[in-house]
């Protein structure tokens, strides 16, 4: 009985936290890009978005998907995950950034703990105002996964 009742609790807490994640989409997170500019995530996410986020070990993974999604009709977010660089390093981090599109600055790990980062990979999201659609990681090129560009083709011709 009291196995159960353990069980039963532990589903009810699972349940609460799931709908609190739910309730607060998107996340209230504001991040600043390397050019010092804050973007609002809820202010970004006016329409469907496809987030490509990594960190450094996923940033060479990630760079084959950035130059897939640029031939989409997408609107295309980059973020990185600098949490692990010492507060002393960031002037320097910050401009190896500077001559490209830009980047969300996650220096604290805020939008990684709020979409279920997975470190060392990168970690493409299909966003949209009031849910996040889709999240993959790992081994993911374009090569060795149709089935997820396919995936990523018809959201982003549907973003129209």
């Amino acid at each position: 009985m009291k196995r159960r009742m353990t069980g039963i609790l532990a589903v009810a807490a699972g349940l609460v936290l799931y709908l609190h994640a739910l309730a607060a989409w998107p996340p209230a997170i504001t991040l600043e890009d390397q050019y010092r500019q804050a973007v609002s995530l809820s202010d970004v996410l006016i329409e469907p978005a496809v987030l490509v986020y990594s960190d450094r070990q996923g940033a060479s993974q990630a760079r084959d998907w950035l130059e897939l999604l640029r031939d989409q009709n997408c609107v295309l977010i980059e973020a990185a995950n600098l949490s692990s660089a010492p507060a002393i390093a960031r002037p320097f981090v910050r401009r190896r950034f500077v001559n490209g599109t830009p980047v969300l600055m996650d220096w604290r790990g805020e939008l990684a703990e709020a979409l279920g980062f997975v470190d060392d990979q990168v970690n493409p999201y299909l966003l949209g105002a009031t849910d996040r659609f889709a999240h993959w990681h790992g081994e993911l090129t374009i090569e060795n996964s149709p089935a997820y560009q396919s995936r990523l083709e018809e959201f982003c011709n549907a973003v129209d």
